[in-house]
Protein backbone atom coordinates (compact mmCIF):
# COMPACT_ATOMS: atom_id res chain seq x y z
CA UNK A 1 0.00 0.00 0.00
CA UNK A 2 1.36 3.41 -0.92
CA UNK A 3 2.01 5.80 1.93
CA UNK A 4 -0.41 8.68 2.32
CA UNK A 5 0.32 12.21 3.37
CA UNK A 6 -1.75 12.91 6.49
CA UNK A 7 -2.55 16.39 5.22
CA UNK A 8 -4.19 15.05 2.04
CA UNK A 9 -7.86 14.18 2.06
CA UNK A 10 -8.40 10.62 0.86
CA UNK A 11 -11.28 11.64 -1.38
CA UNK A 12 -8.94 13.96 -3.29
CA UNK A 13 -6.61 11.20 -4.50
CA UNK A 14 -7.05 7.76 -6.07
CA UNK A 15 -4.44 5.03 -5.70
CA UNK A 16 -4.22 2.52 -8.53
CA UNK A 17 -3.74 -0.40 -6.17
CA UNK A 18 -6.93 0.64 -4.37
CA UNK A 19 -8.83 0.58 -7.69
CA UNK A 20 -7.38 -2.21 -9.87
CA UNK A 21 -10.36 -2.01 -12.21
CA UNK A 22 -9.91 1.70 -12.93
CA UNK A 23 -9.62 2.48 -16.68
CA UNK A 24 -6.11 2.87 -18.06
CA UNK A 25 -5.32 6.53 -18.76
CA UNK A 26 -5.17 7.26 -22.51
CA UNK A 27 -1.80 7.30 -24.20
CA UNK A 28 -0.14 10.67 -24.74
CA UNK A 29 2.62 11.79 -27.07
CA UNK A 30 5.10 11.27 -24.23
CA UNK A 31 4.39 7.51 -24.31
CA UNK A 32 6.15 7.33 -27.68
CA UNK A 33 9.52 9.11 -27.41
CA UNK A 34 11.66 9.52 -30.50
CA UNK A 35 13.88 6.58 -31.39
CA UNK A 36 16.40 8.49 -33.52
CA UNK A 37 17.71 12.02 -33.93
CA UNK A 38 16.69 12.21 -37.58
CA UNK A 39 13.16 12.33 -38.97
CA UNK A 40 11.65 12.23 -42.46
CA UNK A 41 8.07 13.48 -42.82
CA UNK A 42 6.51 12.27 -46.08
CA UNK A 43 3.51 13.64 -47.96
CA UNK A 44 1.93 12.84 -51.31
CA UNK A 45 3.52 15.16 -53.89
CA UNK A 46 5.09 13.06 -56.63
CA UNK A 47 7.94 15.54 -57.09
CA UNK A 48 9.89 14.51 -53.97
CA UNK A 49 8.09 11.75 -52.05
CA UNK A 50 10.38 9.09 -53.58
CA UNK A 51 13.47 10.84 -52.21
CA UNK A 52 12.73 10.08 -48.55
CA UNK A 53 15.43 8.00 -46.79
CA UNK A 54 13.25 4.90 -46.36
CA UNK A 55 16.24 2.56 -46.32
CA UNK A 56 18.28 4.56 -43.81
CA UNK A 57 17.79 3.21 -40.24
CA UNK A 58 19.04 6.51 -38.81
CA UNK A 59 15.67 8.04 -39.74
CA UNK A 60 12.19 7.66 -38.38
CA UNK A 61 9.49 8.16 -41.01
CA UNK A 62 6.16 9.87 -40.43
CA UNK A 63 3.25 10.18 -42.83
CA UNK A 64 -0.39 11.22 -42.64
CA UNK A 65 -4.01 10.54 -43.56
CA UNK A 66 -4.18 7.48 -45.87
CA UNK A 67 -0.46 7.38 -46.63
CA UNK A 68 -0.16 3.90 -45.14
CA UNK A 69 -1.84 2.31 -48.15
CA UNK A 70 0.52 3.54 -50.86
CA UNK A 71 3.44 1.40 -51.98
CA UNK A 72 5.71 4.36 -52.52
CA UNK A 73 5.79 4.96 -48.76
CA UNK A 74 8.11 2.02 -48.16
CA UNK A 75 7.97 2.24 -44.36
CA UNK A 76 6.59 4.51 -41.65
CA UNK A 77 6.71 4.67 -37.86
CA UNK A 78 3.88 7.07 -36.99
CA UNK A 79 0.68 8.27 -38.61
CA UNK A 80 -1.23 11.55 -38.33
CA UNK A 81 -4.96 11.92 -38.87
CA UNK A 82 -5.83 15.42 -37.63
CA UNK A 83 -9.21 15.73 -39.37
CA UNK A 84 -12.47 15.73 -37.37
CA UNK A 85 -14.15 12.41 -36.59
CA UNK A 86 -17.02 12.88 -39.05
CA UNK A 87 -14.48 13.19 -41.85
CA UNK A 88 -12.43 10.06 -41.25
CA UNK A 89 -15.53 7.88 -40.59
CA UNK A 90 -17.14 8.51 -43.98
CA UNK A 91 -17.52 5.69 -46.51
CA UNK A 92 -16.86 7.83 -49.59
CA UNK A 93 -13.18 8.38 -48.82
CA UNK A 94 -11.71 8.04 -52.30
CA UNK A 95 -8.16 7.65 -50.97
CA UNK A 96 -9.14 4.55 -49.00
CA UNK A 97 -12.75 3.45 -48.62
CA UNK A 98 -11.88 1.24 -45.63
CA UNK A 99 -10.01 3.97 -43.77
CA UNK A 100 -12.44 3.83 -40.84
CA UNK A 101 -11.92 0.06 -40.44
CA UNK A 102 -8.18 0.60 -40.65
CA UNK A 103 -8.28 3.22 -37.90
CA UNK A 104 -10.22 0.87 -35.64
CA UNK A 105 -7.86 -2.01 -36.52
CA UNK A 106 -11.02 -3.95 -37.19
CA UNK A 107 -12.04 -6.46 -39.85
CA UNK A 108 -15.37 -5.91 -41.57
CA UNK A 109 -17.35 -5.87 -44.77
CA UNK A 110 -15.27 -4.14 -47.42
CA UNK A 111 -16.73 -0.72 -48.21
CA UNK A 112 -15.01 -0.63 -51.59
CA UNK A 113 -16.81 -3.64 -53.04
CA UNK A 114 -19.73 -3.90 -50.60
CA UNK A 115 -18.59 -7.35 -49.48
CA UNK A 116 -18.74 -8.82 -52.99
CA UNK A 117 -15.01 -9.35 -53.28
CA UNK A 118 -15.08 -7.96 -56.80
CA UNK A 119 -16.50 -5.08 -58.77
CA UNK A 120 -17.56 -4.48 -62.35
CA UNK A 121 -15.65 -2.15 -64.62
CA UNK A 122 -16.22 -1.20 -68.23
CA UNK A 123 -13.28 -1.51 -70.58
CA UNK A 124 -13.52 -0.79 -74.30
CA UNK A 125 -17.30 -1.00 -74.12
CA UNK A 126 -17.29 -4.36 -72.39
CA UNK A 127 -18.09 -5.02 -68.74
CA UNK A 128 -15.74 -7.24 -66.79
CA UNK A 129 -15.34 -8.32 -63.17
CA UNK A 130 -12.08 -7.69 -61.33
CA UNK A 131 -10.98 -8.77 -57.86
CA UNK A 132 -11.32 -6.02 -55.24
CA UNK A 133 -7.79 -4.81 -54.42
CA UNK A 134 -8.73 -3.71 -50.89
CA UNK A 135 -10.05 -6.92 -49.36
CA UNK A 136 -9.99 -10.70 -49.22
CA UNK A 137 -13.20 -12.08 -50.73
CA UNK A 138 -15.29 -9.23 -49.37
CA UNK A 139 -13.70 -8.83 -45.93
CA UNK A 140 -11.25 -6.04 -45.23
CA UNK A 141 -8.59 -6.75 -42.60
CA UNK A 142 -6.01 -4.15 -41.52
CA UNK A 143 -2.34 -5.20 -41.79
CA UNK A 144 -0.53 -6.51 -38.73
CA UNK A 145 1.55 -3.37 -38.18
CA UNK A 146 -1.61 -1.38 -37.50
CA UNK A 147 -1.89 -2.91 -34.00
CA UNK A 148 1.21 -1.14 -32.67
CA UNK A 149 1.14 1.99 -34.79
CA UNK A 150 0.62 5.30 -32.93
CA UNK A 151 -1.85 7.65 -34.61
CA UNK A 152 -1.93 11.33 -33.66
CA UNK A 153 -5.44 12.78 -33.77
CA UNK A 154 -7.46 15.70 -32.42
CA UNK A 155 -8.18 13.59 -29.37
CA UNK A 156 -7.86 10.05 -28.06
CA UNK A 157 -10.69 7.76 -29.13
CA UNK A 158 -11.36 4.55 -27.22
CA UNK A 159 -12.42 2.77 -30.42
CA UNK A 160 -9.19 3.70 -32.23
CA UNK A 161 -6.26 1.73 -30.76
CA UNK A 162 -3.13 3.76 -30.03
CA UNK A 163 -4.85 7.01 -30.88
CA UNK A 164 -3.02 9.91 -29.27
CA UNK A 165 -4.41 13.39 -28.72
CA UNK A 166 -2.25 15.95 -30.48
CA UNK A 167 -0.87 18.20 -27.69
CA UNK A 168 -2.39 21.39 -29.09
CA UNK A 169 -1.95 23.55 -26.00
CA UNK A 170 1.69 22.57 -25.60
CA UNK A 171 2.26 23.14 -29.31
CA UNK A 172 0.69 26.60 -29.14
CA UNK A 173 3.08 27.48 -26.32
CA UNK A 174 6.02 27.02 -28.72
CA UNK A 175 4.78 29.70 -31.11
CA UNK A 176 5.98 33.28 -30.75
CA UNK A 177 3.88 35.56 -28.57
CA UNK A 178 3.80 38.20 -31.34
CA UNK A 179 1.47 36.12 -33.54
CA UNK A 180 -1.96 37.57 -34.22
CA UNK A 181 -3.36 34.05 -34.00
CA UNK A 182 -2.12 31.97 -31.09
CA UNK A 183 -2.98 28.64 -32.77
CA UNK A 184 -1.50 29.45 -36.16
CA UNK A 185 -1.46 25.93 -37.60
CA UNK A 186 -2.87 25.90 -41.14
CA UNK A 187 -2.08 22.27 -42.02
CA UNK A 188 -1.32 18.85 -40.62
CA UNK A 189 2.24 19.39 -41.84
CA UNK A 190 2.69 22.43 -39.59
CA UNK A 191 1.42 20.46 -36.61
CA UNK A 192 3.73 17.54 -37.44
CA UNK A 193 6.71 19.88 -37.60
CA UNK A 194 5.83 21.41 -34.24
CA UNK A 195 5.47 18.03 -32.55
CA UNK A 196 8.78 16.90 -34.03
CA UNK A 197 10.45 19.93 -32.44
CA UNK A 198 8.72 19.17 -29.13
CA UNK A 199 10.06 15.61 -29.27
CA UNK A 200 13.61 16.82 -29.78
CA UNK A 201 14.53 15.60 -33.25
CA UNK A 202 17.79 17.20 -34.33
CA UNK A 203 17.21 16.97 -38.10
CA UNK A 204 13.76 17.11 -39.74
CA UNK A 205 13.37 16.54 -43.47
CA UNK A 206 10.24 17.00 -45.58
CA UNK A 207 9.38 15.06 -48.72
CA UNK A 208 6.22 15.04 -50.82
CA UNK A 209 5.01 18.49 -49.80
CA UNK A 210 4.65 21.34 -52.31
CA UNK A 211 1.58 23.41 -51.34
CA UNK A 212 1.72 25.00 -54.76
CA UNK A 213 0.09 28.34 -55.52
CA UNK A 214 -2.00 26.70 -58.24
CA UNK A 215 -3.57 24.18 -55.82
CA UNK A 216 -6.09 24.36 -53.01
CA UNK A 217 -3.26 24.07 -50.47
CA UNK A 218 -1.57 27.38 -51.29
CA UNK A 219 -3.03 29.04 -48.20
CA UNK A 220 -1.18 26.50 -46.03
CA UNK A 221 2.19 27.32 -47.51
CA UNK A 222 2.78 30.67 -45.79
CA UNK A 223 2.14 29.13 -42.38
CA UNK A 224 4.37 26.13 -43.03
CA UNK A 225 7.28 28.19 -44.37
CA UNK A 226 6.91 30.60 -41.45
CA UNK A 227 7.19 27.72 -38.97
CA UNK A 228 10.22 26.32 -40.79
CA UNK A 229 11.93 29.64 -40.18
CA UNK A 230 10.77 29.89 -36.59
CA UNK A 231 11.82 26.36 -35.60
CA UNK A 232 15.15 26.48 -37.43
CA UNK A 233 16.60 27.72 -34.14
CA UNK A 234 15.65 24.37 -32.56
CA UNK A 235 16.45 21.85 -35.30
CA UNK A 236 18.00 21.50 -38.73
CA UNK A 237 15.00 21.58 -41.08
CA UNK A 238 15.54 20.46 -44.65
CA UNK A 239 13.48 20.36 -47.85
CA UNK A 240 15.00 18.76 -50.97
CA UNK A 241 16.38 20.97 -53.70
CA UNK A 242 13.78 19.50 -56.05
CA UNK A 243 10.98 21.02 -53.95
CA UNK A 244 9.31 24.35 -54.73
CA UNK A 245 9.14 25.17 -51.00
CA UNK A 246 11.38 27.96 -49.70
CA UNK A 247 11.70 29.37 -53.19
CA UNK A 248 10.70 32.66 -54.75
CA UNK A 249 11.80 35.10 -57.41
CA UNK A 250 14.02 38.01 -56.44
CA UNK A 251 11.53 40.84 -56.38
CA UNK A 252 12.29 43.78 -58.63
CA UNK A 253 15.63 42.48 -59.91
CA UNK A 254 14.41 39.45 -61.85
CA UNK A 255 10.71 40.16 -62.30
CA UNK A 256 7.79 42.29 -61.28
CA UNK A 257 5.13 39.59 -61.24
CA UNK A 258 3.60 40.75 -57.98
CA UNK A 259 3.58 44.39 -58.96
CA UNK A 260 1.92 43.74 -62.31
CA UNK A 261 -0.69 41.52 -60.75
CA UNK A 262 -1.46 44.15 -58.12
CA UNK A 263 -2.21 46.58 -60.93
CA UNK A 264 -4.73 44.12 -62.34
CA UNK A 265 -6.32 43.73 -58.92
CA UNK A 266 -6.52 47.51 -58.47
CA UNK A 267 -8.11 47.87 -61.88
CA UNK A 268 -10.65 45.19 -60.94
CA UNK A 269 -11.58 47.05 -57.75
CA UNK A 270 -12.08 50.30 -59.66
CA UNK A 271 -14.23 48.62 -62.29
CA UNK A 272 -16.29 46.83 -59.65
CA UNK A 273 -17.04 50.19 -57.99
CA UNK A 274 -17.93 51.74 -61.36
CA UNK A 275 -20.13 48.76 -62.23
CA UNK A 276 -22.11 49.12 -59.00
CA UNK A 277 -22.63 52.84 -59.65
CA UNK A 278 -23.70 52.18 -63.24
CA UNK A 279 -26.09 49.46 -62.09
CA UNK A 280 -27.74 51.84 -59.60
CA UNK A 281 -28.25 54.45 -62.34
CA UNK A 282 -29.76 51.83 -64.65
CA UNK A 283 -32.09 50.69 -61.86
CA UNK A 284 -33.24 54.27 -61.19
CA UNK A 285 -33.92 54.94 -64.88
CA UNK A 286 -35.69 51.60 -65.20
CA UNK A 287 -38.16 52.89 -62.64
CA UNK A 288 -38.51 56.22 -64.43
CA UNK A 289 -39.19 54.54 -67.78
CA UNK A 290 -41.81 52.25 -66.25
CA UNK A 291 -43.61 55.21 -64.64
CA UNK A 292 -43.47 57.35 -67.79
CA UNK A 293 -44.82 54.49 -69.91
CA UNK A 294 -47.95 54.52 -67.74
CA UNK A 295 -48.17 58.33 -67.65
CA UNK A 296 -47.89 58.70 -71.47
CA UNK A 297 -50.86 56.39 -71.91
CA UNK A 298 -52.91 58.85 -69.86
CA UNK A 299 -51.35 62.13 -71.03
CA UNK A 300 -49.52 62.30 -74.37
CA UNK A 301 -47.88 65.62 -73.42
CA UNK A 302 -45.24 63.60 -71.54
CA UNK A 303 -44.13 61.77 -74.67
CA UNK A 304 -41.07 64.05 -75.35
CA UNK A 305 -39.93 63.52 -71.75
CA UNK A 306 -40.44 59.82 -72.23
CA UNK A 307 -38.27 59.84 -75.38
CA UNK A 308 -35.47 61.81 -73.70
CA UNK A 309 -35.56 59.48 -70.70
CA UNK A 310 -35.36 56.44 -72.99
CA UNK A 311 -32.27 57.89 -74.72
CA UNK A 312 -30.58 58.43 -71.34
CA UNK A 313 -31.66 54.92 -70.35
CA UNK A 314 -30.06 53.39 -73.44
CA UNK A 315 -26.81 55.31 -72.82
CA UNK A 316 -26.71 54.12 -69.21
CA UNK A 317 -27.32 50.51 -70.26
CA UNK A 318 -24.55 50.81 -72.85
CA UNK A 319 -22.14 52.27 -70.28
CA UNK A 320 -23.01 49.55 -67.81
CA UNK A 321 -22.37 46.86 -70.44
CA UNK A 322 -19.02 48.39 -71.36
CA UNK A 323 -17.92 48.36 -67.71
CA UNK A 324 -19.08 44.78 -67.29
CA UNK A 325 -17.15 43.83 -70.40
CA UNK A 326 -14.00 45.54 -69.09
CA UNK A 327 -14.43 43.77 -65.76
CA UNK A 328 -14.75 40.42 -67.51
CA UNK A 329 -11.66 41.21 -69.59
CA UNK A 330 -9.62 42.01 -66.48
CA UNK A 331 -10.72 38.67 -65.06
CA UNK A 332 -9.54 36.89 -68.21
CA UNK A 333 -6.25 38.82 -68.20
CA UNK A 334 -5.67 37.89 -64.57
CA UNK A 335 -6.24 34.20 -65.29
CA UNK A 336 -3.92 34.31 -68.30
CA UNK A 337 -1.35 36.27 -66.32
CA UNK A 338 -1.45 33.78 -63.45
CA UNK A 339 -1.12 30.89 -65.88
CA UNK A 340 1.83 32.52 -67.59
CA UNK A 341 3.74 33.68 -64.56
CA UNK A 342 2.76 31.03 -62.00
CA UNK A 343 3.15 28.03 -64.29
CA UNK A 344 6.85 27.88 -63.51
CA UNK A 345 7.94 28.37 -67.12
CA UNK A 346 11.43 29.76 -67.63
CA UNK A 347 10.05 31.87 -70.46
CA UNK A 348 7.70 33.64 -68.05
CA UNK A 349 10.47 34.50 -65.61
CA UNK A 350 12.31 36.38 -68.37
CA UNK A 351 9.68 39.12 -68.64
CA UNK A 352 11.71 41.68 -66.73
CA UNK A 353 11.48 44.91 -68.74
CA UNK A 354 8.85 47.10 -70.35
CA UNK A 355 9.39 45.83 -73.90
CA UNK A 356 8.99 42.19 -72.89
CA UNK A 357 5.93 42.87 -70.73
CA UNK A 358 4.32 44.87 -73.53
CA UNK A 359 4.41 41.74 -75.69
CA UNK A 360 2.33 39.92 -73.05
CA UNK A 361 -0.03 42.60 -71.74
CA UNK A 362 -1.07 45.70 -73.67
CA UNK A 363 0.53 48.42 -71.51
CA UNK A 364 1.15 52.01 -72.58
CA UNK A 365 4.20 53.78 -71.16
CA UNK A 366 5.03 57.44 -70.72
CA UNK A 367 7.49 58.83 -73.25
Amino acid sequence: MSSRNDTTKEKDIMFVEDHPDAPTPPLTWRNYPRKTDKLAIVGFAESTRHLAPYENPEYEVWTLNEGYRYDWIKRFDRMFQIHPRWDFMRNNNTNHRNHWLWLQNKSGVCIRCGGEGAWIIEEKGEKKSIVCPECDRGTYTPPENRATLPIYMQEHWDDIPNSIAFPLEEAKALLPSTLNQKDYFASSTSMMLTLAVMMGYKRIEFYGFEMGTMTEYHYQRANFEYLIGWFSKDAEIVVPKESTLLRGDLYGYKNMKTGYRQNLEMRKLILESQEKTAQRKVDVHTGKVQVLQIVVQVNGDFKPLMEDTMKEYQVLIGTHNVIKGALAEVGIMTKLYDYYFLSGSDEGSMATNAEEVQKIVNVEYQS
